[in-house]
């Protein structure tokens, strides 16, 4: 098999791909400094993220639903993920310690679901070959993207309000 353009930059999605899931388990494990600004960044640009996804799905009506059921799927995580996450203050700031199986559910989740599509893009199988060959091409994509969302969005959120509730000086245990 001749090398390609297209196996180099397979080769570097996979390789960013990796990159992305390695820190998003790094998010999940151990006390995560709090950085008001930084999650104030991600909320938004989630929210911009769902906002144009949201609008371009109700353009299909499948897509349009399985997002919306993303959306709602997410938010029940988020709660429990919050109510599992732990708090800590001390001299080098505040810190909060997310909930190392629900982080890793969903890590799996969204490795399982970009693996699944991969071997589907470039090992199309004749009975799917009307398959479209973009990432977000099905709403099974866009139910995992509106749960990830929603989930995330959600707890950030809370974790404003935490933060913001106990105050800056208030010492957690």
């Amino acid at each position: 098999m001749a090398f390609s353009p297209l196996h180099l930059l397979s080769s570097v999605f996979a390789a960013l791909t990796a990159w992305s899931v390695y820190r998003r388990m790094r998010r999940h494990i151990g006390p995560q400094k709090f950085r008001p600004k930084w999650i104030v960044f991600r909320i938004c640009f989630l929210l911009g993220l769902v906002v144009v996804i949201g609008i371009l799905s109700r353009l299909h009506r499948p897509y349009w639903i399985g997002f919306s059921a993303g959306l709602l799927i997410g938010l029940p995580i988020a709660r429990a993920g919050y109510l599992l996450t732990r708090f800590q203050s001390n001299e080098d700031g505040r810190f909060f310690i997310p909930n190392p199986y629900i982080g890793a559910i969903l890590c799996v989740l969204f490795v399982a679901r970009i693996g699944y599509r991969l071997l589907t893009i470039y090992f199309p199988v004749k009975a799917s070959a009307a398959v479209p060959a973009n990432l977000m091409a099905t709403s099974v994509t866009l139910v995992m993207f509106g749960i990830l969302a929603s989930y995330y969005i959600a707890y950030y959120l809370r974790l404003c309000l935490h933060f913001r509730k106990i105050g800056k000086t208030q010492k957690i245990n």
